[in-house]
């Protein structure tokens, strides 16, 4: 992405919402033209995504998962 004249680089910041002293980034990569409101509610949507994977990970944890790998050759 570097030297990509159509694309720009953000760092955004978010305030927690329950504790305002919280603060969070986020290096963004967009097109030019992306606006500021967009790239918000994209990383927005980013908070609910990993709160399903924290859901999805507790209820089939690591214990639950078993992987094999056959070696032939």
């Amino acid at each position: 992405m570097r030297g990509n004249p159509r694309r720009q680089q953000w760092l955004l910041f978010r305030r927690g919402v329950s504790d305002r002293a919280e603060l969070a980034y986020y290096v963004v990569s967009a097109t030019q033209r992306t606006s500021p409101e967009e790239i918000v509610r994209v990383a927005g949507n980013r908070r609910a995504i990993e709160e399903s994977f924290e859901s999805a990970n507790g209820e089939v944890g690591p214990d639950h998962y078993e992987a094999r790998i056959w070696d032939v050759g």
